[in-house]
């Protein structure tokens, strides 16, 4: 990874937020349709963005129903919201930024064996990668390294968490990290689920990869589209989304929709 992918990196939440320079955009797309393991960040960073919207959305239910609950659970409530406040301001005159590191940061590989890494072809030749959580709900990330032995290129697959281990309410949702195009496959000798030296091999040049199903290409047709118009969309002055017309607005939201009621056999 160069400088130009770190400064590429730094434009990418930008990008996704609408709060970027159409210059700049165009300088992120430009540079992850030629650099691997920026394009699978940026898929990732994408993925991320849209469940941070949904645990937003979930967020606005939950606090609609709280303004129901009676004065007594609503004191406790706000009781305990001013002792985690209190609990918090402590923690960061303590030492924010190493609290950060320890709990933010993804630094710790995870052990191969205890997730699943499997890829399905598409008909237009791109490759999905899936990963199989196995049910976990472990706060984590997937990374990608790219390295060259023997002449080769080899594509590590991996997870990562914070160092001190944390965990989200549900079980994490199986899904698509990223898909790779047809050139890049071809340019690829093996892909590798782990890294270093505990790996567990997924494809080798040469075997054959499992079609993908109705639902999964379904689903990445109607995620391009959701993705192509959401990205159509124009940005006010603070860098906001403005949606040009009602129907573009109620087409996002059924796009949205239609994704969400999509159940794809290798996700499950």
């Amino acid at each position: 990874m160069t400088d130009n992918c770190n400064i590429i990196r730094d434009l990418m939440p930008l990008v996704i937020d609408e709060a970027a320079s159409e210059d700049s955009a165009q300088c992120v797309n430009s540079h992850v349709d030629h650099c691997d393991e920026c394009r699978i960040y940026y898929d990732g960073m994408k993925h991320m963005h849209s469940s941070r919207k949904a645990q937003e959305e979930e967020a606005r239910t939950f606090a609609l129903a709280a303004q129901k609950m009676k004065k007594k659970r609503r004191a406790r409530i706000l009781r305990n919201i001013v002792i985690g406040m209190l609990i918090g301001c402590v923690l960061a005159y303590g030492g924010l930024l190493g609290w950060s590191h320890l709990t933010m940061d993804y630094t710790q590989l995870i052990y191969y064996g205890e997730y699943g890494v499997t890829l399905s072809e598409l008909k237009d030749g791109w490759v999905s990668v899936n990963i199989d959580y196995y049910g976990s709900s472990l706060v984590c990330g997937v990374d990608f390294e790219k390295v060259q032995e023997d002449g080769r290129n080899i594509l590590y697959i991996y997870l990562e968490r914070p160092f001190i281990k944390q965990y989200t309410m549900n079980p994490h949702n199986n899904y698509s990290c990223t898909r790779l195009p047809p050139e890049r496959m071809e340019n690829l000798y093996e892909i590798r689920q782990g890294k270093g030296d505990e790996y567990l091999v997924v494809w080798q040049q040469g075997m054959d990869i499992p079609d993908a199903s109705a639902e999964m290409e379904q689903y990445f047709a109607l995620n391009d589209e959701y993705w192509d118009l959401w990205n159509s969309q124009d940005s006010t002055l603070d860098g906001k989304l403005m949606i040009r017309s009602q129907e573009e607005y109620e087409q996002i939201e059924l796009l949205r929709d239609q994704l969400r009621q999509i159940t794809v056999p290798e996700w499950q």
